[in-house]
């Protein structure tokens, strides 16, 4: 059942203290608990974009790779069967900068990305992905070295820039959507209740302030307010190990800390309700910690 901390009566604490002792450890209680149960796991951006290097027209002598991260597009070329990379030329943008002739054919010396990377079987150039829009084309050319010490040019395969004359190829790619692993959170009971485990560090920083196990324990055992459900919830991630810095259940640990590094340290006889902005924040951190158990 719910706990609602907005409106608090002298007859409502007595009970809850009455009832404190009767607190199932499996559970940590908050107000105005939303439905909210879903749950991200996805640690990739999507799928990468991977086509054959093609020299010499017809030789497959290995792949260019494209993938991203929230912020860097990557684009990777890979040689096999004794192939080395001696030059470089690189486009990624909008089809139609793609420098060319007047009729039509690409000229790598002009593409914006270049590198000699010196007989290397692998070689990947980063692009911010703020200078791209969502799909783009791709222009890979290479010079590779077989292993008799030939030479032969080489494009990521595509679509040719010109029917006739010039093979050169050009490749679509997108970006690709970065779902971030949110972590799991260990049942309440690991570190807080009658059985729980010692802390696997000495203390848990939580609104700016430093928290002893001895001291979590006993806010814990006395949650009145919307500020030691708070503590209880944000101790108990931290104290998971495994939620990390990027996760969007941050946003609200940021602005519920921010409001408790304003109210002094929490313990049993420092109680206070939380603003409605704060309490909808320590809201979702609620239903973020029941809803992604470690065991599950």
């Amino acid at each position: 059942m719910k706990k609602t901390f907005n409106h608090f009566a002298l007859m409502v604490v007595a009970a809850m203290i009455v009832l404190s002792a009767c607190q199932k450890d499996s559970e940590i209680t908050p107000s105005n608990q939303s439905n909210n149960s879903h749950r991200s796991s996805t640690t990739t951006c999507g799928e990468a974009t991977t086509v054959a290097l093609i020299a010499g027209q017809h030789i497959n002598v290995g792949t260019v790779t494209v993938t991203n991260d929230e912020t860097n597009l990557y684009v990777t070329y890979n040689t096999t069967g004794g192939w080395k990379l001696t030059e470089l030329h690189l486009f990624a943008g909008a089809c139609n900068q793609v420098p060319v002739t007047k009729q039509g054919n690409p000229i790598p010396g002009q593409f914006p990305y270049s590198a000699n990377p010196a007989s290397l079987t692998s070689y990947t150039f980063t692009i911010p992905l703020a200078n791209l829009e969502n799909c783009f084309c791709v222009a890979s050319h290479a010079v590779v070295r077989s292993s008799s010490g030939g030479t032969e040019t080489a494009w990521g395969q595509g679509q040719r820039f010109v029917q006739k004359g010039n093979w050169a190829m050009k490749f679509n790619a997108c970006k690709q959507e970065c779902v971030v692993d949110e972590g799991c959170v260990e049942d309440v009971s690991t570190f807080f209740g009658r059985d729980a485990s010692a802390w696997p560090v000495s203390s848990v920083t939580v609104g700016g302030y430093t928290y002893s196990q001895a001291e979590g324990t006993d806010i814990y055992n006395n949650q009145f307010s919307s500020s030691t459900y708070a503590f209880s919830y944000i101790a108990l991630i931290e104290l998971s190990g495994t939620v990390p810095a990027n996760a969007p259940i941050r946003q609200h640990i940021n602005v519920v800390n921010a409001w408790l590094a304003t109210i002094g340290k929490v313990s049993a006889t420092n109680q206070q309700n939380a603003p409605a902005n704060v309490q909808s924040s320590i809201d979702a951190i609620y239903d973020f910690v029941n809803n992604r158990f470690c065991n599950e």
